[in-house]
């Protein structure tokens, strides 16, 4: 019976540290809203976008790339968030950038190509 005990003890063990490992990898979903200022495409085929509103600034974020995937974005999936873009930028309405990474704050992306790739578009 003892032995029965010692590997209960020993199994919950093992399940909090594979939890507490997993919590501290995850990532934290976050949403940035905002009207946009701008949307820029330069040549090689990035997305850009420029929103004091959405990221403190008006740096410019990549957000995907029409020509290649970039950060996991295809580009089937960025010329559907550029026509989002386009049109709440049109409509002056707001848009929601929903991103799943290690940054806890929207002014917190990094600019240009350095920023991470959002999780959804709305």
């Amino acid at each position: 019976m003892r032995t029965f005990t010692k590997l209960k003890l020993l199994a919950l063990s093992g399940l909090t540290l594979t939890l507490f490992i997993c919590a501290n990898e995850s990532n934290a979903a976050y949403v940035c809203a905002g009207k946009i200022d701008a949307i820029s495409q330069p040549y090689e085929g990035s997305v850009q976008l420029l929103s004091a509103q959405l990221y403190g600034d008006s740096t410019p974020r990549t957000i995907c790339n029409l020509k290649s995937a970039w950060n996991g974005v295809d580009p089937a999936t960025c010329k559907g968030w550029l026509a989002a873009l386009l049109s709440a930028k049109a409509m002056s309405s707001v848009v929601n950038i929903q991103y799943n990474d290690t940054t806890t704050a929207c002014p917190q992306q990094a600019a240009y190509g350095n920023a991470s790739a959002p999780w959804a578009i709305w």
